[in-house]
C-alpha cells in the first residue's frame, strides 16, 4: 500500500515537474522531482564541492570525448581494416573452438568409487 502511494506520488511529481518545466522552462523535470523528495526531507542537497574541485574547474564543464574525432576519409580505412580483422579473429575463434572439442573428447570420465563396485558387485551375485 505504502509502495503504490510512493509510486504515485513520483509519478505525480514527474508529470507536473515537467509541466512546470516545459513553462517555466528554466526547471526540467529531473530537477523538480529532486526539489520534490528534498521538500518531503527523501533527500539531502548535495553538498558543496571541495576547494581544491572549484580551482581545478574553470567554470565551462562541457563533455570532453576521449580520443579525437576521426575524419571521414580514416572511417572508410577503418572499415576495411575491421572487417579484415573480424574475419581474422572467426578463424582464430573457429579454430579456438575445434581445439576445446577436441580436449574435451580427450577427457576420461572417471570410474566409480572403489565402494560402490564392491557394492554393485555384491548385489549382482546375490541374484
Amino acid at each position: 500500500m505504502i509502495c503504490r502511494l510512493a509510486i504515485c506520488l513520483a509519478l505525480f511529481a514527474v508529470a507536473a515537474g515537467g509541466a512546470r518545466a516545459q513553462e517555466a522552462g528554466s526547471e526540467t523535470a529531473g530537477e523538480s522531482v529532486g526539489k520534490f523528495f528534498e521538500g518531503m526531507e527523501m533527500r539531502r542537497p548535495p553538498p558543496a564541492p571541495a576547494d581544491f574541485v572549484e580551482r581545478s574547474r574553470n567554470g565551462a564543464t562541457g563533455y570532453t570525448p576521449f580520443a579525437a574525432p576521426t575524419p571521414a576519409a580514416d572511417v572508410k580505412k577503418d572499415v576495411k581494416k575491421s572487417a579484415a580483422r573480424a574475419a581474422e579473429l572467426e578463424k582464430e575463434l573457429i579454430a579456438a573452438a575445434a581445439a576445446n572439442r577436441a580436449r574435451g573428447a580427450r577427457v576420461k570420465i572417471p570410474d566409480a568409487p572403489k565402494e560402490r563396485r564392491a557394492e554393485t558387485k555384491q548385489r549382482q551375485s546375490a541374484q
